[in-house]
């Protein structure tokens, strides 16, 4: 399949899931108060506020699988996290949940947030994985790694725990430093595009010096910058008041947890998309090899 058909589908997908998420906003009525409350713990019910980012999210991605499904593992899972977007940008920006809270306590409940819809992402990819194909098998054998080595690609063998926990971690590192210097304020688009652009920059990074597979290692990047920002605002919670963070992590704090799914996912995805490409087309090159000369 060409680069451009799989632009294509992706954008197909990425379209008819903001469709979706308009759909379920409106259908589950979120926010209760437009344009003051992004937060879904926060709101009247917050029992249908999450059934309703659930049912969004996982209708998105189901509707998205049979569109990109062959263009790259997880995919639609990602497009599905873009759905919610609607979802955050009818909420408006951090300023009116934090005033309207008036105490720290809130960014606890932010971080529980946090926990909760990453949790129904991890929920869904457990739940869609079985039919998410994975990248062609081969046998791993000395030989079919020195040939690997010599394209530049990394090798095939599953990757142990400490190796993958070391790719979250450095994606965590290079996206803290990205959103430091990209989120410079609440402002709605450019809250949005730094969590987008840094979760894309970090699981590139990552991946460049500690390939994993699957991707959803490179999920944990957002979900742990989240929880740092929420967490580090409740102990030191300067600009409360006004609505917008100033503590020393405040970049981190300015997005909502909704922000972070839909952007977050999204970003990660397309960051690992573009570097697992480069071992995928060392691996068919291998087996395209090893046919011509059996």
């Amino acid at each position: 399949m060409s680069i451009t058909s799989d632009r294509i589908r992706v954008a197909l997908a990425v379209l008819l899931a903001l469709c979706i998420g308009y759909a379920g906003a409106r259908l589950f009525g979120f926010p209760a108060d437009v344009g003051f409350n992004a937060s879904i713990l926060r709101q009247p019910s917050p029992i249908v506020a999450i059934l309703g980012a659930a049912v969004t999210f996982g209708v998105a991605s189901l509707a998205a699988l049979p569109i990109v499904r062959r263009v790259h593992a997880e995919a639609a899972i990602a497009v599905g996290a873009v759905a919610l977007a609607r979802f955050s940008w009818r909420g408006g920006t951090i300023s009116p949940t934090l005033i309207e809270a008036g105490e720290k306590g809130v960014y606890l409940a932010l971080a529980l947030e946090v926990v909760v819809l990453f949790g129904i992402a991890l929920a869904l990819w457990f739940a869609l994985r079985r039919f998410i194909p994975t990248s062609p098998t081969i046998q791993v054998d000395p030989k079919t790694e020195q040939e690997l080595l010599e394209t530049r690609a990394e090798s095939l063998a599953p990757e142990p725990l400490d190796q993958k926990l070391l790719a979250s971690a450095t994606q965590i590192v290079v996206m803290i430093a990205c959103m430091v210097i990209l989120c410079r304020s609440k402002d709605k688009v450019q809250v949005f595009a730094s969590v987008f652009f840094s979760s894309m920059l970090a699981s590139w990074a990552a991946h460049r010096f500690i390939s994993v597979r699957p991707g959803v290692w490179y999920w944990m990047g957002p979900m742990a910058v989240a929880l740092l920002g929420y967490v580090s605002g409740f102990f030191a919670p300067t600009g409360l008041l006004v609505g917008d963070p100033g503590h020393y992590f405040a970049a981190l704090a300015r997005p909502l947890p909704l922000d972070y799914l839909a952007a977050g996912i999204a970003g990660s995805a397309w960051g690992y998309a573009m570097r697992e490409a480069h071992r995928e087309k060392a691996v068919l090159l291998v087996k395209q090899q090893a046919v011509a000369t059996s």
